[in-house]
Order: C-alpha cells, then sequence, then structure tokens
C-alpha cells in the first residue's frame, strides 16, 4: 500500500527552521551605557525637582550589569553633558528667586562637577554600600555618611582652593534668594543647615534607592526598606535634644544659661530625629500596605496618594508620628518575630 505523503502543514512542524528555539541578539552593551548616561546628564541639566533622580540611572546600571557598566554609564553621561554644553555655548541660567538677581550662570566646568556630585558620586556610593553591607538600611546609612564626609572634603578644599566661591558661599546665596533675607528665617536655617544637607542626602538617597529597586528588584529580604527600624538609642539622644532645646528656647530657659553651640547642636539633632522617624513612618505604612490583596491601579494610587500626603506640610507630619508611635509599640512587631532590622 502506498505511503500517504505528508501536507504542507505537517511539513511546516516535521522540518523546524534553523533558527528555531535560539533566543533573539542580545543589544550592545555600550548602547546600555549610552542609554543610561544621556538619561542621567538630562535629569542633571534640567534644574528642577527630576534633578534629584538624576543617580537613579547610573545606579541601576551598576546594581544590574555590574560594576564595568556603571563606569561607562558614568563616562557617557559626562560626555553628552559636556556636548549639551557646548552646543548651548553659554552655560545654563539657574532661576532661585522671581527677580533677575537670583540667576547664576553655570560655566561648563561647573555643570561638569554638579554632574559629578549629584550623579555620578551618589550612584557610586549606593551601588558599594548596596554590595558591601547585607541590609538596605545599613546600605543607606553607610552611603549617607560618605557621601556628607566626601562633600565636606570637596567643600573644604574647594574653600581653601578659591575662597569665596565655595559650596557654602553657594548655599547662602541660595538661601538669602530664597528666603529674601528674612534675619529671623535667616538665622534658624544657618543654625540647623548642616542638619538640612545631611536630611537632603538621606532622603535624595533614599529615594533613588527605592526607585533603582523598581527595575532591578530586592537583593534578597534584608534589602526590604519597609523593614526600617531604629535602635533604642536614637530615641534616647532624640529626647535629649528635646530637653536641651527647651532649656535654651522654652520655658526651662531661666534656670539654665544660654549656650549657642548647645542649642545649635541640639536643634540639628531634632531635626536629623524627625527625618529618621519619618523615614520609619513610611516603612511602617508601607509595610502593611504592600501586604493588601490589590489591584495594581489601587497600588499606583496608593502610592500617588502617599506621595501627596509627603509634600504637604499639613499631612507629612502623620509619617513622623507613625515612626514615633511604632518605636514605642513596635506596630509592625519586628522585635516578636526577630525579624531583620537596622539593629542586625
Amino acid at each position: 500500500m502506498e505511503a500517504r505523503r505528508p501536507g504542507p502543514v505537517q511539513i511546516l512542524v516535521q522540518r523546524p527552521g534553523p533558527d528555531t528555539g535560539t533566543p533573539p541578539p542580545r543589544g550592545a552593551r555600550w548602547l546600555v551605557a549610552v542609554i543610561h548616561g544621556s538619561l542621567a546628564a538630562f535629569l542633571c541639566s534640567v534644574y528642577a525637582l527630576p534633578t534629584v533622580l538624576a543617580p537613579a540611572p547610573i545606579l541601576i546600571a551598576f546594581r544590574r550589569w555590574g560594576w564595568g557598566m556603571g563606569v561607562a554609564a558614568s563616562a557617557a553621561g559626562l560626555l553628552f553633558l559636556v556636548l549639551f554644553t557646548s552646543v548651548e555655548g553659554t552655560g545654563v541660567a539657574w532661576t532661585l528667586g522671581s527677580s533677575g538677581e537670583g540667576e547664576i550662570a553655570w560655566s561648563t566646568w561647573t555643570q561638569i562637577m554638579v554632574f559629578l556630585s549629584v550623579a555620578v558620586l551618589p550612584a557610586c556610593t549606593l551601588a558599594l554600600a548596596t554590595w558591601r553591607t547585607p541590609t538596605g538600611v545599613r546600605a543607606l546609612a553607610w552611603a549617607s555618611g560618605l557621601y556628607c564626609g566626601v562633600s565636606v572634603a570637596i567643600a573644604l578644599v574647594s574653600e581653601q582652593v578659591m575662597p569665596g566661591a565655595g559650596l557654602f558661599v553657594e548655599v547662602r546665596r541660595a538661601l538669602s534668594a530664597l528666603l529674601l533675607d528674612e534675619p529671623f528665617l535667616l538665622l534658624w536655617v544657618g543654625r540647623i543647615l548642616p542638619a538640612l544637607l545631611m536630611v537632603s542626602v538621606l532622603l535624595i538617597l533614599w529615594l533613588n534607592l527605592v526607585y533603582s529597586r523598581w527595575f532591578t528588584g530586592r537583593q534578597g529580604r534584608g534589602d526590604d526598606l519597609c523593614l526600617w527600624r531604629l535602635p533604642a538609642w536614637v530615641m534616647t539622644g532624640f529626647m535629649v535634644c528635646i530637653a536641651c532645646v527647651l532649656t535654651q528656647v522654652g520655658w526651662l530657659q531661666p534656670l539654665f544659661p544660654r549656650s549657642e553651640p548647645l542649642l545649635a547642636l541640639a536643634c540639628n539633632g531634632l531635626v536629623i530625629g524627625c527625618a529618621l522617624y519619618w523615614l520609619q513612618g513610611l516603612a511602617v505604612t508601607n509595610y502593611y500596605f504592600f501586604r493588601l490583596r490589590l489591584s495594581p491601579m489601587a497600588k499606583c494610587l496608593g502610592i500617588g496618594l502617599q506621595a501627596l500626603f509627603m509634600v504637604r506640610p499639613a499631612t507629612t507630619a502623620i509619617f513622623a508620628a507613625a515612626g514615633l508611635v511604632d518605636a514605642w509599640f513596635d506596630l509592625r512587631r519586628l522585635r516578636a518575630h526577630d525579624e531583620i532590622g537596622i539593629e542586625r
């Protein structure tokens, strides 16, 4: 009996093409570096709120592809920044105030230094910290301390090399333009300026670490920032700072001698403590929020609502209050379940 010849469909099934089952070709590694570097350079050159996310593209390159890709992305971003400034010719004017008195023209060299300090240095410190430390909280503390130390050293060196053109002078000019030379505001902002700078660094690094994890994922359970928990000695120091402030400007002031250094130190401690407990309150909120069975759209709406509460002065204090309550009553039961926190 003659065998039946296979039809055209059977021929296609029985004779696969030579490329069947092979993965698609990988993109060029230099293209990845160019994309991440150019995005970081663009964010760093807009001089607006998105500038705080300038380290995120370089940090993603570090965490996802390794140190070689992170260094390549930093170099590509620096090259693109030089090209941007060369095309513009005269630099970029950054308006600090509503009038023309607050405009500062940035030269190409200044923009390069800004890019290195605002984008490259935070990304490198965060990448190194997440690689060397077991938890995300410790990595954030380690990176913040390293970044502040390097920044202070650079500011002191620049002040010695170029007196009157260092970082502290520029910060003072910016505060004068923003606060309109109000004596009371300038006095108190000048007292707590170190704490404000440290808190700004901490919040910027925290925001970039959270944003980069959306693309790279968490590196183990210890990388979960929802387990942020301050040790008990932070609460002791926070209470001591409150007591010192009350002895200087409160109802106990007549009973104690006036000490300006003690007042400045206590005020800086209060600002830093409030920021740390604000982050702990945010961790408490998201610890329960991300464990709810919600749709992706509901989660996006919840994150947007949290962001709205963060930027409003009347509602952002709720997170600090939640952090203080968690420090006393352990709302997440981290001590009872012996989970990973900042103390471990």
